[in-house]
């Protein structure tokens, strides 16, 4: 039975299984060659031109340390993204209020991140509701201070269905909770 590749029982011609075996070899010597450049070019070049180590990640830190002591809002903090983002933000030193329906997961969220650089604060809030938005960020400014972060990360998709079968208020709750 002829195998997948010359030599292995071929029925390849002797000068095409030679000519097969050397592209791939020239091939992989290629790879190596490019390989070595790129080495000696790190290795000899002047020191300007090469990457430090401190050059990506000084900036980042000089970034977050802004933000210590600042608010953020997260919204959809009691799971998922919210969650992550609210770690976060939490560990680079901000004040972190937490909005969403399930405030037992943010309390437990809020003991989970008890000890860390920042803090995190609870607040039930359903967004797709004006009202509750409006005396969130109210409690917020008058205990924390102007607000400098919002993630509007809230969202659902309980649509399960067409415009066209009449029910709209699926729609309606989905576009309120995601957009607006």
């Amino acid at each position: 039975m002829p195998g997948c590749y010359p030599g292995q029982h071929s029925t390849l011609p002797t000068w095409l299984e030679l000519f097969w075996r050397k592209s791939h070899i020239l091939y992989f010597n290629g790879q190596l060659t490019q390989l070595a450049i790129q080495i000696q070019y790190v290795r000899f070049s002047p020191k300007k031109f090469q990457p430090r180590e401190k050059s990506s990640v000084m900036p980042w830190v000089k970034i977050m340390e802004r933000w210590i002591g600042k608010v953020a809002i997260v919204t959809g903090a009691s799971s998922g993204i919210g969650v992550a983002v609210a770690e976060r933000l939490v560990d680079e030193g901000m004040m972190v209020v937490g909005l969403a329906r399930r405030v037992d997961k943010m309390e437990e969220l809020a003991r989970t991140l008890a000890n860390r650089r920042g803090s995190f604060h609870p607040i039930r809030c359903d967004v797709s509701i004006k009202q509750d938005i409006l005396d969130a960020f109210q409690t917020v400014k008058e205990t924390l201070g102007p607000i400098h972060v919002l993630v509007n990360n809230a969202g659902i998709a309980r649509v399960t269905h067409t415009l066209c079968s009449g029910d709209s208020e699926a729609w309606n709750e989905t576009f309120l909770v995601n957009v607006l």
